[in-house]
């Protein structure tokens, strides 16, 4: 048994097998923490920056970013893929510290905020400002970011530099002075035709790979589906006692929606291409 995760603590019964009791404070700490992610605020390290201040017992960031990440608060337990088998999830023995949904939401939160910042921090997607880190500051040539700053009407959008140089610029008028710039690029006829041939190209590819992955993905079923039967057929024959029978037929079971569920994936990417 390693380290236990933060709030719990390694302990031992009589009869000499290990396991992870709660801690306190730490316990409380975490359990705060995950209801305070949940509620997608405020960054998760404000939130660890928060829950240190709570008891005087302080977490490193990258110590936070894991745990957040760990389903042993959950009660879950992570067993990792091994040979020919899938990584997969099993009933911890030990107390959870929070709930499945609230575990999950946290999940949700945490995702959302990654695919919103992206790589650096800069923000993807956004349409207030869509150039942000893409452009550079005119008088220092550093990059600008973007930000709203609240007035007594109304809030009012830039992009800026940092304050000591303090460049801005109203990211509206901006952004329609790029699409007005871009509007009156045309393509050469000969690259138009490339384009073509390459967007067609990369369709068809990536059809071929869908289709690749929906017959690898139908054979694991059907080989899981045979486990099954034979784990059965095994158990009416009195080879295989029950209790082993429902072990093999829950985990075949897991693997089993784990599959279906990238079938559904690939199914919906393929009617997207229509």
């Amino acid at each position: 048994m390693g380290i236990a995760p933060y709030g719990y603590i390694n302990r031992a019964h009589e009869d000499g097998k290990k396991y992870i009791a709660i801690k306190e404070p730490e316990a409380s700490n975490i359990r705060w923490a995950f209801n305070e992610l949940a509620k997608g605020h405020i960054p998760a390290d404000q939130v660890r920056l928060q829950m240190n201040k709570r008891d005087g017992i302080s977490m490193g960031r990258s110590a936070f970013a894991k745990a957040i990440r760990n389903p042993v608060y959950c009660g879950k337990i992570y067993i990792e893929d091994y040979k020919q088998e899938e990584a997969y999830y099993i009933e911890g023995k030990h107390e959870a510290l929070v709930s499945e949904r609230l575990f999950h939401q946290v999940q949700k939160v945490m995702d959302t905020r990654r695919k919103v910042e992206g790589p650096g921090g800069r923000v993807l997607g956004n349409e207030r400002f869509p150039l942000r880190g893409l452009l550079t500051c005119p008088n220092c040539g550093k990059n600008l970011t973007a930000s709203g700053a609240k007035g007594k009407a109304k809030t009012y959008y830039y992009y800026h530099c940092h304050y000591k140089c303090g460049f801005r610029f109203d990211s509206e008028k901006l952004n329609e002075l790029f699409e007005l710039e871009i509007s009156k690029l045309e393509y050469n006829p000969i690259i138009k035709y490339l384009m073509k041939e390459i967007l067609l190209d990369n369709y068809k590819q990536f059809s071929y790979d869908i289709e690749a992955k929906r017959k690898s993905i139908s054979k694991e079923i059907n080989l899981l589906n045979e486990k099954v039967a034979n784990a059965r057929d095994k158990y009416l024959a009195d080879k295989l006692d029950e209790e082993d029978y429902k072990e093999v037929k829950k985990l075949q079971k897991n693997k089993l929606n784990s599959w279906n569920k990238r079938s559904s994936i690939l199914f919906q990417k393929a009617k997207n291409l229509i």
